[in-house]
């Protein structure tokens, strides 16, 4: 089977249909992500089991998205879009017009300007839409529902008309639920990230060098400078994965936290990266950490605990549902007193304490989110 990674999706498509022996409309296409990530991954080891394959258009195909849908090109397609607005309108329109005979149906990601296009080609083209609400409540909330007045914002109006005319709203965080009955959203659909469960290492099959591990990005609205002042006032090893390539880009304008990453480097016990993939950390590391204004399903968490790492999380309405305080992880209100004691709280824990509440956050994506979940799921959905 003849396959590239990157497709020109214009008029003539570089790789012909037959190429990937597609065969009905079990194909799926993917429009308005900014990378392909492992928690996409998962979605496509998912459904190609049950015989669907995806176009996934991205805007640049990045050394973290290559390696990341490297193992599916066998049956899957990862395009580049077009920089210019009007290169990409063709380009979009020419992927409709030659796969509609093919598609289920697409699954539009909901953000950016674009989206109206895409609607608007889709619609143009009959074609089933699936839009994915990822929780991002805060920008609802500025957005949307607040209703603040001011310019004609066209990030806003491609939310509601997306919201409007779409077959189904995908949503991933049930906090998101209140809010989209609240503008009038009808055919909701809930499916929660889903992480494979990995093997359980006993405690000599790796050394757990790593105490408190940070996978995210670094950014202010996360408040990662909690985590780096507490720190630099303990011995124990702390990792920070996600952040940029130069320290100012680390928190953009944020003084506070650029001078904090500065510092962090003159500490032995922290260590400060970029984008890795993680799976190796998270088999060294004990706790993992994340502060939150809004969590759920959270992929780095997810795939922490599937590890069996104990979390230490902010709380939150939802947070319950995945982090239960002293049972799973360690659970603390959202600020920087609370987290300060959250830690001690992890410090503190005798082993048989800390090897209880391992297993227990195991359990829970074993349980509830689960690749198996993910996929009884979304057989469903796709029966649009």
């Amino acid at each position: 089977m003849k396959n590239t990674l990157q497709v020109d999706s214009s008029k003539k498509l570089s790789m012909d249909q037959s190429n990937f022996n597609r065969s009905g409309n079990r194909q799926v296409a993917v429009f308005g992500l900014e990378a392909f990530g492992k928690k996409n991954s998962v979605q496509i080891d998912a459904m190609n089991a049950k015989d669907y394959f995806f176009d996934v258009f991205i805007p640049d195909n990045g050394e973290s998205s290559r390696l990341d849908f490297g193992q599916h090109i066998e049956c899957n397609r990862l395009i580049v879009v077009k920089k210019s607005f009007w290169g990409r309108l063709i380009q979009v329109y020419w992927y409709c017009k030659n796969n509609r005979k093919y598609l289920n149906h697409a699954e539009l990601y909901i953000g950016g300007r674009f989206s109206l296009v895409y609607l608007i080609l889709l619609k143009m083209f009959k074609i089933k839409i699936v839009a994915v609400e990822r929780g991002d409540m805060k920008y609802l909330m500025r957005h949307i529902i607040s209703g603040a007045s001011g310019l004609f914002n066209l990030v806003e109006y491609s939310y509601k008309l997306v919201f409007k005319y779409a077959n189904i709203i995908w949503y991933k965080e049930p906090y998101m639920k209140e809010l989209l009955d609240k503008i009038g959203i009808i055919n909701l659909y809930f499916i929660p990230n889903a992480v494979a469960l990995k093997p359980l290492l006993a405690n000599s099959d790796v050394s757990k060098e790593i105490d408190f591990l940070w996978v995210n990005r670094v950014v202010k609205e996360r408040n990662v400078e909690w985590l780096l002042r507490f720190a630099q006032n303990i011995t124990d090893k702390v990792v920070i994965l996600g952040v940029r390539d130069t320290v100012n880009k680390f928190g953009g304008t944020n003084s506070e936290l650029n001078q904090l990453v500065t510092q962090a480097k003159n500490f032995n016990n922290i260590e400060i990266k970029g984008y890795i993939p993680p799976d190796l950390y998270y088999k060294k590391s004990k706790f993992f950490v994340l502060i939150s204004e809004y969590i759920f399903g959270n992929n780095a968490l997810l795939e922490a605990m599937s590890y069996g790492l104990v979390p230490i999380v902010s709380n939150t309405p939802d947070t319950h549902l995945i982090v239960k305080d002293g049972e799973n992880g360690i659970v603390y209100d959202n600020n920087f007193e609370d987290f300060t004691l959250a830690m001690q709280r992890a410090k503190a824990l005798t082993l048989a304490e800390y090897s209880s509440m391992s297993l227990k956050s195991r359990e829970v994506i074993n349980q509830d989110y689960s690749i198996e979940h993910l996929q009884t799921r979304l057989s469903d959905l796709y029966l649009l």
